[in-house]
């Protein structure tokens, strides 16, 4: 074995030690659930659920889905790259059929980024980092609208040393993202120490990470693009929120809008870390903890309100794979030249 192989085999067998950890975390998670469960009391549950409520559920999916689209529309203009917009929506749905049926959460993104860069081989960087910023943008105004929502519910957070130290978390998290995001935009390189620039210019393949840093300054110069990206986002906020509250209040959890707010941009923070399969069992286990901390339900070993959380976490996953599926089926009948426009000389 040559020099240059050791590090390409070493990389590998910490990727497969890893993905073997992953599975063990969400295997032991569910097991776990799987033995402490009440299925009699969930079934039951289940049975006097409103199947109205549960419909108007995965109709917000939907819509939150096609926000998705729409902000992440925006965000390839702001990077020079003009698609027509159904492709582009129906790639969102495509991706998130990727998402739940492959081992990860970023299995959907890859798609979308050779199918965009496959249209436009000339700008595959600024491709990849559209749908970097997509996800950026997505957990921003996530945090923007849980943070906001701290004012509203100051009292009742303050009261319970989990809330606050949430609350706490989520407000120094949106403090680090607005800072770095600053730092990355406005910061003149060439101030930086003698020292730094000069590593800097030793890195091999620099000049990725300084197209990339070129195409999220590029946010500055189509500031309209960008602020409608970001209210595409908030809608896609709003509509997943909403959604959360339809289900939640459909098994009957007395949740509020604000509290599923802040639950589920916690939720959706800790289940994009890959500690697990697709966030199986760690998705589960946080919204018992944060129900819990929230006052929704009782928690511990033999509280039906476990049962209740485990339900609502269950039942998410499966209205947004009813989505999923939607997207498989786009993708068997989707055709990569609808991405090809005519306005765009940088797409061949």
């Amino acid at each position: 074995m040559t020099e240059a192989q050791q590090p390409s085999r070493r990389s590998s067998l910490w990727a497969a030690l890893w993905l073997f950890v992953r599975i063990a975390v969400s295997l032991g998670a569910i097991g776990y659930f799987a033995w402490s469960v009440h299925w009699q009391d969930l079934a039951l549950r289940l049975e006097t659920a409103r199947p109205g409520l549960i419909l108007a559920a995965c109709v917000c999916l939907g819509f939150a889905y096609i926000f998705s689209g729409l902000r992440w529309w925006y965000l390839l203009r702001v990077q020079s790259i003009h698609i027509d917009l159904y492709p582009v929506i129906a790639l969102t749905f495509i991706g998130q059929f990727f998402n739940t049926f492959m081992l990860g959460a970023v299995g959907g993104d890859f798609v979308r980024a050779l199918y965009v860069a496959r249209s436009a081989p000339r700008q595959k960087v600024h491709a990849t980092l559209s749908i970097l910023m997509d996800r950026v943008a997505g957990l921003f105004v996530l945090l923007v609208g849980s943070v906001v929502s701290i004012a509203f519910q100051y009292r009742a957070l303050m009261k319970t040393g989990e809330t606050r130290q949430l609350s706490l978390a989520l407000v120094l998290v949106l403090v680090s993202f607005v800072a770095a995001g600053l730092l990355l935009a406005f910061f003149p390189f060439e101030r930086a120490p003698a020292s730094v620039r000069a590593l800097w210019l030793r890195l091999p393949f620099r000049h990725i990470p300084e197209l990339l840093l070129s195409g999220f300054r590029a946010h500055r110069l189509h500031l309209s693009d960008t602020l409608l990206g970001l209210g595409a986002g908030a809608l896609l906020t709003f509509t997943i929120v909403l959604a959360g509250v339809f289900l939640g209040r459909a098994i009957h959890l007395p949740v509020t809008y604000l509290d599923m707010l802040q639950i589920l941009t916690v939720a959706i923070c800790v289940t994009s870390l890959p500690i697990s399969i697709g966030g199986h069992g760690v998705r589960e286990a946080i919204f018992v903890f944060l129900f819990a901390a929230f006052g929704i339900i009782n928690s511990g070993p033999g509280s039906p309100g476990t049962d209740a959380a485990l339900l609502f976490s269950i039942s998410f996953f499966a209205i947004s794979s009813v989505w999923s599926v939607a997207g498989g089926l786009l993708y068997l009948g989707f055709k990569p030249s609808t991405l090809v426009s005519a306005d765009n000389p940088s797409i061949t």
